[in-house]
Parts: C-alpha cells; structure tokens; sequence
C-alpha cells in the first residue's frame, strides 16, 4: 500500500515524516542534514526514501513569513517541489518502461531522454503562478499521472515542534535531532487530516 510523506525544509537539515499505509497518522523516520547548497545530495535521498515506502504523494511545507513576502527560504523550498517532482517521476517511469522493454536498454533510454524533455516540460507548467489550488489556500497541487508534490503553508510549524518537545519533556541536547522531524510530523498529520473531513 502507498503512503504520504511530508517534508519541513530547511537550509541545514530537513525532516522527513511518513504516515502509516492508510493515511491516518504521521511519524518522523529521518532528519536529513545538508549544506543548504548542494540540494542534489538531499534529493537524492528523498527519492530513496520514496522508493522505499511506496509514497504516492509528498507534502513540502512552505516557510512563508507572517507579512506574506515570499522568503528565499520559500523560493528554496518550492525549486525543492519541482526537483523532487520532475526526479521520482522520471525514475518511476524509467522503471516502468524497464519492465516492458525485455531489457532492450537502447530502447529504455531513447524513451527515458523523450520522458525527461516531457517532466521538464510539464514541471514548468505545473510549478508556475496558476498551479491548481485546492478549496483550502494553504495547499497548492502539483499533479502528474505518478507522484503527487503538494505545497503547504508551515510557517508555525516549527514553534509547535518546539512547544511539543517541551510538553513531552525532551532534552535539550537532543531537540536539534528531532525539531525537523516532528515539524515535518505536523505539515503531514494536518495534511491527512484535512483529507479525511
């Protein structure tokens, strides 16, 4: 069965949360520490980690401000949307086309280098100003025919993290391990939440 995955983005470490196979509750699985420069590294392992759990559909949260200015944190964490969207969706569909060619590879990367010109062209129209919006604002839709990348207002997320953390009674040398990955919890369990009412 597929699940969700949510992501709270940040310039040096990323949370990774994972709901159970029918969409009822979010867990943290992995904080992923990165150099905020080199987002291929990072990439990398969020399609390792979709692959691994099946995840049909990922949640990132926006860190946008309180005055409703677009941060270049918001920037980084929609240009991470894209490149999650275009990288699990060519991989899925090189992995399709792998099954069905009777391994005549020729033919897998003729087609491949035909499936990346058609993400990146769909990327762009998907990522752009007009891209669906649900009836809740806080969520904009970008939607293929494999992995849905979905975009999610955060911006308080990372203050009931800590709050969560305080009330649990977690020590203070370990809140930096879990922060991202309980913020991460949150974008999704609000997300799954919201697709059950």
């Amino acid at each position: 069965m597929t699940r969700k995955m949510g992501i709270d983005y940040g310039t040096v470490r990323i949370g990774i949360a994972i709901s159970d196979p029918l969409g009822i509750t979010a867990r943290g699985i992995e904080t992923i520490r990165w150099n905020g420069q080199d987002m291929e590294w990072a990439l990398n392992r969020i399609v390792q980690l979709c692959a691994e759990n099946q995840v049909d559909t990922v949640i990132v949260g926006l860190p946008r401000r309180t005055d409703g200015k677009i941060s270049t944190s918001e920037d980084n964490a929609r240009l991470l949307a894209q490149r999650i969207e275009e990288a699990v969706n060519s991989i899925r569909i090189l992995q399709t086309k792998i099954q069905g060619t009777s391994g005549n590879l020729d033919f897998v990367k003729s087609m491949n280098s035909d499936s990346e010109k058609t993400m990146n062209a769909n990327s762009e129209k998907t990522m752009n100003a007009d891209s669906e919006k649900s009836e809740n604002s806080d969520y904009t839709k970008i939607e293929t025919n494999q992995i849905k990348v979905i975009l999610k207002d955060e911006r308080y997320t990372s203050v009931l993290a800590n709050r969560i953390m305080r009330e649990v009674g977690i020590k203070p040398g370990k809140k930096r391990e879990v922060v991202d990955q309980i913020a991460a919890e949150i974008i999704l369990q609000d997300f799954l939440d919201h697709c059950r009412t």
